[in-house]
């Protein structure tokens, strides 16, 4: 869904989060944006304040506040596409985790929407999927087997991609926002520390 124009004064960028340059009109990149509604920074947090809100292209324009969202533009209009910080990168190959947890979820009639987390993390070397996923905690044991099996194989054919570690958990234990979106970063930091509460 498109989130529409810029309004009045907004400048509104596409930029390549490494190089800072501007991308063109349908490429995927961090949403930049300047003009009157931006505030001014941080309150007594000048180093976060300075990276945030004060970016400049390679080509010295700015300054400009970096959102953090991956977005792209078409025919003027704003899409945005995800998250930087979720952005799941395994062989070279950038996925959403909402469409891997949307696919998931859809495996198994027991799985509800937004119950689950997908994110990576580094074994080795190389960046492995996991999904962290509730479930009603009285599920027999075949059932739970049946899950994990159809959670796997529903995200290894569409998206060509092996899920390392399958985590059932117990339902609304996985971290979310006050309004209710998980928080995939707590949910990675939670299965590193060994604190969710595991089912299988």
């Amino acid at each position: 869904m498109s989130s529409g124009h810029a309004a009045g004064n907004q400048d509104v960028r596409i930029v390549d989060p490494a190089t800072f340059e501007t991308l063109s009109s349908g490429r995927v990149g961090e949403v930049w944006i300047s003009g009157p509604s931006v505030a001014a920074g941080y309150w007594n947090r000048p180093t976060e304040t300075e990276e945030t809100f004060g970016a400049h292209l390679t080509a010295g324009e700015g300054p400009f506040l970096r959102t953090g969202d991956l977005g792209f533009l078409h025919e003027g209009q704003l899409y945005i596409t995800g998250r930087i910080k979720d952005l799941i990168i395994i062989r070279g190959q950038n996925y959403y985790p909402h469409d891997l947890e949307f696919t998931a979820q859809r495996s198994h009639a027991a799985l509800q929407p937004s119950s689950g987390a997908a994110f990576s993390v580094q074994r080795d070397g190389i960046e492995q999927l996991i999904l962290a996923q509730e479930v009603d905690g009285r599920l027999e044991a075949t059932k739970i087997k049946e899950i994990t099996t159809r959670i796997s194989a529903s995200i290894t054919e569409p998206h060509d991609l092996l899920v390392d570690d399958i985590v059932l958990v117990k339902p609304w234990t996985l971290p979310r926002t006050t309004s209710g979106k998980m928080q995939r970063y707590l949910c990675r930091s939670a299965y590193l520390s060994g604190a969710l509460q595991t089912l299988a």
